[in-house]
């Protein structure tokens, strides 16, 4: 099976060892893997090229934040079902079953991942929201809803960055990251100037990226190597 794999963010694609422009398909073992950026409507359209592209499976593969506790930075979740806008969406149980062969540790399976429109920096919102999900990302529900239009089997394997209890620094917000997570100095280093509180934060949160990419090379270097799928 060709998997079309979706990755939002460069720091994710680079832990893949893809170096990838934005919307550009490149080929990954036998599978395809297409960096979109983030958000539902970047997913879309990028999953809408995996299916022209000739995948004939979708995964949903990234980064995600927690919504209950137990889950740490650099746990891999395998959910089962995505919820998105009220709907929920059945992952592709072989699919899954595969993935958890991966020989990658897995800390979360059976569960549902909300796909939310914009990012929870709240602790207390993403409190609120664990009774709809152990975990939140910003792109599986678009994702998902371009596999069942298209009738292809659906996976998702997102790595935990942020826990139930971290806040988001301000800085992510705004224009002082771009639509792939890189950032944009010429706003970044000024935000910091004026909110140097943020920074303690911001550093915390790429520790815990750090760890969420070992994983992610990890998956990354199953998929290319096994042959279940």
């Amino acid at each position: 099976m060709r998997l079309g794999l979706l990755l939002p963010l460069t720091a994710e694609a680079k832990a893949f060892g893809a170096k990838l422009q934005p919307g550009q398909l490149q080929d990954f073992g036998r599978h395809l893997l297409i960096l979109s950026g983030m958000g539902q409507a970047a997913a879309r359209m990028a999953g809408q090229q995996l299916v022209r592209a000739g995948a004939e499976a979708l995964l949903s593969v990234g980064t995600a934040g927690a919504l209950r506790a137990g889950l740490h930075p650099g746990d891999l979740c395998l959910p089962t079902t995505v919820l998105w806008r009220g709907q929920p969406y059945a992952v592709d149980l072989p699919l899954q079953a595969c993935l958890q062969g991966s020989g990658v540790a897995i800390a979360s399976a059976a569960e549902t991942l909300w796909s939310s429109e914009r990012p929870l920096d709240d602790p207390h919102e993403k409190k609120a929201l664990a009774a709809y999900g152990a975990l939140v990302d910003m792109e599986s529900g678009a994702l998902a809803a371009v596999a069942q239009a298209a009738g292809l089997p659906l996976g998702v394997a997102r790595v935990i960055v942020d826990t139930v209890d971290t806040p988001l620094p301000g800085c992510l917000r705004g224009r002082s990251i771009d639509p792939w997570g890189r950032p944009r100095w010429q706003f970044l280093l000024p935000h910091l100037v004026r909110h140097p509180q943020e920074l303690p934060a911001l550093l915390q949160l790429g520790r815990q990226m750090s760890l969420a990419q070992q994983t992610l090379a990890s998956l990354g270097q199953s998929l290319q190597t096994r042959g279940c799928i």
